[in-house]
């Protein structure tokens, strides 16, 4: 997608943006420098546009790719300081979204008390606010159940994942449930 920033509407900068984004997941899932160079493509857009919600979320997916680049540390610094920055612009959505990402990175850690904590909070924190989409409650279900498991709670492990089942098919969300638990 290539804008001529000097004509480009918002509508436009705004499906470049989520055209980058969406190429990344589609084109680059398993090669983190080349997921994370789309997204920062997105980046610069939203930047441009003065979206920070949107360049935010972008921050968040260049954290992920840190993450699945094994570059944890990096990836921890950087997503605590954008769920900060979220949280204190009451960017309910971006924080909870970093949540999510964050208990991706817990468990690939390892830390699997932590990444408990952090969804079972974020679930919370969620359902008072309300109008938070289902579909990232369904994320956490499905990491909170991939956590349930490693800690040998099998049961609530099972009713995460119905939770999340649950909302695929109320929704018709095409999502792959072929669980490993990291």
């Amino acid at each position: 997608v290539a804008l001529d920033k000097t004509h480009a509407t918002s509508n436009e900068n705004i499906c470049a943006i989520f055209y980058y984004i969406i190429n990344a997941f589609n084109s680059f899932k398993n090669d983190p420098e080349k997921f994370a160079q789309e997204i920062y493509k997105a980046k610069l857009i939203a930047n441009e546009s003065m979206s920070t919600q949107l360049e935010t979320l972008t921050d968040l997916f260049i954290g992920y790719a840190y993450i699945k680049r094994g570059t944890y540390k990096k990836a921890s610094a950087m997503l605590y300081e954008i769920i900060k920055s979220a949280k204190e612009k009451g960017m309910n959505a971006i924080v909870h979204t970093g949540w999510y990402i964050m208990s991706i990175l817990n468990i690939a850690e390892g830390k699997f008390d932590i990444a408990y904590g952090a969804l079972n909070n974020s679930t919370i924190q969620m359902e008072k606010t309300g109008g938070i989409s289902e579909y990232l409650t369904m994320l956490h279900k499905v990491n909170m159940y991939k956590v349930l498991m490693n800690l040998n709670s099998h049961d609530q492990a099972q009713i995460c994942l119905n939770q999340a089942s649950y909302i695929i098919q109320k929704y018709g969300i095409n999502f792959n449930l072929n669980i490993d638990n990291t």
